[in-house]
């Protein structure tokens, strides 16, 4: 019995030595992957992060700092599942908040402009004084509106589009129906002016002439439809992040700033 609690201590030392050793490499690769990257080695620091991801799938710094990687590389669909996941494996409030921050970067760059502004809204109800996010939330929301002006612009002109071709097609059927009623019309006058000429050559009457009434065409007008009405706002914000698109607006500023932090 006490050989077996030797066994048991044995292994249980064993398998906390191996854990250790595993938080030990996970650092140094941490590190030297934060080397690479403020060198703008950006390729190789993802590689060195993944491996350190391998060792521990849910290292949050490594997810986070791979993330910024990835970024950096234009990579931003997998610099957004990367800051997801930091984000969920964050252990404290400003963890969470500078990881959705950078997710907001990921999404804006990606022109998905309405999960951008959800994000960063969430970031700021973690830190609300972060002015960094406020000022993207405020580039974020007027990025959307112009998006869905866009959109609307659009629609409109498909359904002007999608009006004058089928204008076109009822001009066309009506031309051809005309056509058709006009061949058909000359084909019974000309029959009737045969059966005419027959009857006048037996009845030794005079040649009669037959008067075809002329149909005047009218071309169908495309339908001319107002400009819709951009849709309702988003969700209100806070007056000051109102006071910043309005400033964003004035001073048509471009850009946003992008935190780098790569460290809890």
């Amino acid at each position: 019995m006490k050989n077996l609690i030797v066994v048991v201590l044995l292994v249980l030392a064993n398998i906390s030595l191996i854990v250790a050793q595993d938080k030990v490499e996970q650092k140094q690769l941490l590190e030297e992957g934060n080397r690479q990257y403020d060198a703008g080695n950006y390729i190789l620091s993802e590689e060195i992060y993944n491996k350190a991801l391998e060792k521990d799938a849910n290292y949050g710094a490594a997810q986070y700092n791979l993330g910024s990687a990835n970024y950096r590389n234009d990579s931003f669909a997998l610099a957004e599942q990367q800051f997801e996941s930091a984000a969920s494996q964050a252990k404290t409030d400003n963890e969470k908040a500078d990881a959705l921050h950078n997710l907001g970067n990921a999404f804006m760059q990606q022109k998905k402009y309405e999960d951008a502004v959800k994000t960063y809204k969430k970031s700021l109800r973690i830190n609300p004084e972060d002015q960094n996010t406020r000022y993207n939330l405020a580039y974020a929301l007027e990025k959307l509106k112009q998006q869905q002006n866009n959109k609307d612009c659009k629609n409109n002109k498909d359904k002007k589009d999608g009006n004058k071709d089928k204008g076109d097609k009822d001009k066309k059927d009506k031309g051809d129906k005309d056509k058709k009623d006009k061949g058909d019309k000359d084909k019974k006058g000309d029959q009737g002016d045969e059966n005419k000429k027959n009857e006048d050559q037996k009845e030794g009457q005079k040649d009669g002439k037959g008067n075809k009434k002329k149909e005047q065409k009218q071309a169908t007008k495309p339908m001319q439809l107002s400009r819709a009405q951009a849709e309702k706002d988003l969700d209100a914000v806070n007056n000051d992040e109102k006071k910043l698109l309005m400033k964003l607006q004035r001073k048509k500023e471009k850009g946003k700033p992008i935190k780098t932090d790569k460290d809890w």
